[in-house]
């Protein structure tokens, strides 16, 4: 049976004074001997080809939304849409879901709202309720499963930003998204070697570049038509 995976990343930070921290997931179904790390990289691939073809070296290395032009960030995510239905490292029609093989859930705080409210929540405890918050947010399809089997679920975070708040919540984190039919597994992986990480930041970045500033309207719009909202029954 199939596997979803989805890969969580960040934009900002959620911290004082910070007024936009975005955070995004992208979605897709793999096979059941397919690891964390190759999943959507024809995608990637195809998104670094056009970079390099362009003479944008600094970028192709690593997809990152950051410092990148609006018009590069557009294209690239429309190009990410179109190559993911035909990339064979994911699958192309998954059942969990409809149209593209490819969706995203997106979340948005402010940290500078929630510190007014709590003025006793010190720096390191308002970083982890946002990201926490956040995770709880992105990962509200599970709630709509209705299916009777189970669901094999991995969530993939970026080591360096994620680790810690994780390891210290992690109960609570496991008793927000458990239940019978779906037991999630947390991998944390180098978003330079996970194409789903790269992918993650780029929609991360889209959606606070939206609310700060109200730029790369397309890609969020984009990105606002394939939100996965709910999770069919899946079948062998």
């Amino acid at each position: 049976m199939a596997r979803i995976i989805v890969y969580i990343d960040e934009s900002g930070n959620p911290f004082a004074n910070e007024i936009a921290f975005s955070t995004a997931a992208a979605w897709c179904a793999i096979g059941k001997d397919a690891g964390r790390e190759k999943p959507l990289e024809s995608t990637v691939d195809s998104m670094k080809r056009y970079l390099i073809d362009d003479g944008k070296y600094k970028w192709a290395r690593e997809i990152h939304h950051r410092g990148m032009p609006d018009d590069y960030v557009e294209f690239l995510i429309f190009l990410a849409m179109n190559k993911a239905r035909t990339d064979d490292t994911i699958q192309g029609e998954s059942f969990y879901w409809d149209r593209s093989p490819l969706r995203f859930t997106m979340n948005a705080g402010n940290p500078h709202a929630v510190e007014c409210l709590n003025p006793d929540m010190n720096a390191q405890k308002l970083g982890n309720f946002m990201r926490l918050s956040a995770i709880g947010n992105l990962l509200r399809p599970f709630c709509t499963y209705q299916g009777t089997e189970e669901l094999r679920t991995e969530i993939v975070l970026d080591a360096e930003v994620w680790k810690s708040v994780i390891d210290r919540y992690d109960p609570g984190l496991r008793k927000m998204i458990d239940n019978a039919r779906i037991k999630p597994v947390i991998h944390y992986c180098k978003s330079a070697k996970t194409p789903g990480l790269q992918i993650a930041d780029l929609a991360a970045g889209i959606v606070r570049q939206y609310l700060l500033k109200s730029t790369q309207r397309a890609a969020y719009r984009l990105l606002q038509s394939n939100e996965l909202i709910n999770i069919k029954s899946a079948r062998p």
